[in-house]
């Protein structure tokens, strides 16, 4: 299986509204992006197909999966196949890693 290193933020109080980033929040993952409005969304970061975990493209808001070069929208939906489903909401408190 073909592994990437992503980088891992330690707050998602380091994450400004209209970026993204992969935090550790309870010991788990998530994708988090932070909308204009402050709200964050958090979808789950590993492609289903082989588990690669995305990175946020910053330049085009969206998350990048190096595996297969599927991309998503900030809330996790498809918008480049193969991917045939988008990312699930990981349903998290972003308000204990500020």
């Amino acid at each position: 299986m073909l592994k990437n290193t992503v980088h891992v933020h330690e707050k998602v109080s380091q994450i400004l509204p209209g970026e993204g980033a992969i935090v550790k929040i309870e010991g788990e993952k998530v994708a988090a992006y932070r909308d204009e409005t402050g709200a964050f969304h958090t979808p789950d970061p590993f492609y289903r197909h082989m588990r690669c975990i995305v990175s946020w493209n910053n330049a085009e808001k969206t998350w990048d999966c190096p595996c297969r070069g599927s991309r998503y929208n900030a809330k996790g939906d498809v918008i480049k196949s193969p991917a045939l489903y988008g990312l699930p909401e990981k349903k998290v408190n972003t308000k204990i890693n500020k």
